[in-house]
């Protein structure tokens, strides 16, 4: 990840799924949206389904909203959180096993970039809500912003 974080600058704020640690905010992905713009951990974003039409032209229908996460940490029962030895794999919350890079089955468009949550933030139709990263996660954070120096 040292090489991921956003910029050098801060990283405050974690989207969970209810108590479970789904990414910390800011983490460039690699990927795109369907405009062009570039997405990190913690965006919300809209998904739309990809139905081919009459004549070979597509129809988006949207989906719901969501957010742009990782696999990169494991949350347990107690409370505790785990990092993957494996590179983390970024992905939409709801389609993950849908390839961000592969757009005929799923578009995603960025509604709201990382920067702009809050703290609080609970988007408990959608299952996603925004808070401070753990603070058993932020010593492993800081290791990997010394590493990237």
């Amino acid at each position: 990840m040292s090489e991921q974080i956003k910029d050098g600058g801060p990283l405050e704020l974690a989207v969970f799924s209810g108590k479970c640690l789904e990414g910390v905010c800011g983490i460039a992905t690699g990927f795109h949206d369907m405009h062009g713009k570039p997405l990190r951990t913690g965006d919300i974003v809209i998904t739309y389904a990809v139905r081919e039409g009459d004549e070979g032209a597509a129809s988006y229908l949207p989906d719901g909203l969501t957010a742009v996460v990782s696999d990169e940490w494991t949350s347990y029962s107690d409370g505790s959180f785990v990092r993957k030895e494996d590179a983390p794999v970024y992905f939409v919350m709801g389609i993950r096993s849908v390839p961000l890079d592969d757009p005929d089955t799923w578009r995603v468009s960025r509604v709201k970039g990382y920067e702009d949550v809050i703290d609080g933030e609970h988007w408990s139709a959608y299952g996603f809500n925004y808070g401070p990263i753990p603070e058993p996660v932020r010593p492993e954070l800081a290791v990997a912003r010394e590493s990237k120096s």
